[in-house]
């Protein structure tokens, strides 16, 4: 990418010691390396995450002798907990509004990636393991929402969480960025206690194709005046535990395992559910990846042609087609 050439390398930084990433989740250094120079230094991870409103799915659950362990659920399950909940209590189960990282969840899973390394296509062809995830992802969406299953006010879905369903009760579960909980808690007020649980997988393998997002990135201007003096600043923002405490980690959960853990016993109990989220998946985790320039405008395409096919407006058969060649279109601009 040309703006790479105007930010600094910070490789060296690290290997003099001045910025120290001793402490760092193995791979996070990667996701701000570009043609192998390292142009930016996460500042804050999240995760995808289904969040689920434990009273409804417990208390449902219990009622019908059922368990489930999201460490090794797959969409299958899913889909049947869907349908109890709803035969038991009316509530609706939340669309795929997060559709782009979801498909990147299912490309993770089947080794692939969502996004091809040269960036001018998706990372996977028509008719493969990951082609074939998304459509039957799609197919069981489409069930959900013939049977009445699925929450089918689309507009209203995509609405700021205090006028989101499931902020509102109105659905179990929605999938989002696991920083975001505190959000959701706070829209829902008292009513309704949400928790984070891990993606169901493809195959309830315990890899469900999470990885960490970086949510912001620090650098450093390749003219910079004084590198050494840049260098120690960002070494502060990443390892100083006085000023996390001013951050709060709302710039996403800090990558250092002390400065996480120091932060963990002193935000909210919502923003700790976060913290905690994180610590359990490292193990299962990919690490985050660069994106191309026009990744957003895929992921607009993407919303757009699942609520046509989520509202009948097209077939599904036709809307895959569109998403493979709208995206080949938009990444070659």
């Amino acid at each position: 990418m040309q703006f790479a050439s105007y930010l600094e390398d910070l490789q060296p930084y690290i290997d003099d010691g001045v910025i120290d990433t001793t402490k760092w989740l193995e791979g996070s250094l990667d996701a701000g390396r570009i043609n192998d120079k390292l142009v930016g230094l996460v500042l804050g991870t999240n995760a995808l995450a289904m969040g689920v409103n434990t009273a409804v799915l417990e208390e449902v659950l219990e009622k019908v002798g059922e368990t489930i362990d999201d460490s090794t659920w797959d969409w299958v399950e899913y889909e049947r907990i869907a349908r109890v909940i709803f035969e038991e209590t009316g509530i609706q189960t939340h669309p795929a509004t997060q559709i782009r990282h979801i498909l990147e969840s299912l490309a993770i899973q089947n080794g692939s990636s969502l996004f091809a390394d040269n960036g001018s296509s998706l990372g996977f062809t028509q008719g493969d393991a990951t082609f074939n995830a998304l459509k039957t992802y799609l197919e069981m969406e489409l069930r959900l929402m013939e049977d009445g299953i699925l929450y089918d006010d689309l507009d209203d879905a995509f609405r700021p969480m205090d006028g989101e369903p499931f902020s509102n009760g109105l659905t179990w579960n929605a999938i989002f960025w696991n920083n975001q909980i505190e959000s959701h808690q706070t829209a829902a007020g008292d009513s309704h206690q949400l928790e984070l649980r891990m993606l169901p997988s493809i195959d309830g393998d315990g890899f469900p194709g999470i990885y960490l997002r970086s949510s912001m990135y620090i650098s450093m201007a390749a003219t910079s005046q004084n590198k050494e003096l840049a260098a120690s600043f960002i070494n502060f923002l990443i390892n100083d535990i006085d000023a996390n405490h001013i951050l709060q980690g709302e710039r996403g959960i800090p990558v250092p395992s002390d400065v996480r853990a120091d932060l963990s016993s002193r935000v909210s109990a919502g923003m700790r559910d976060a913290f905690d989220y994180i610590e359990r998946i490292e193990d299962v985790a990919s690490p985050g990846t660069n994106y191309p320039a026009r990744a957003s405008d895929v992921e607009g395409m993407l919303r757009e042609v699942v609520e046509k096919i989520l509202l009948g407006e097209t077939s599904l058969d036709d809307g895959l087609q569109e998403i493979m060649t709208r995206s080949s279109q938009i990444l070659t601009q």
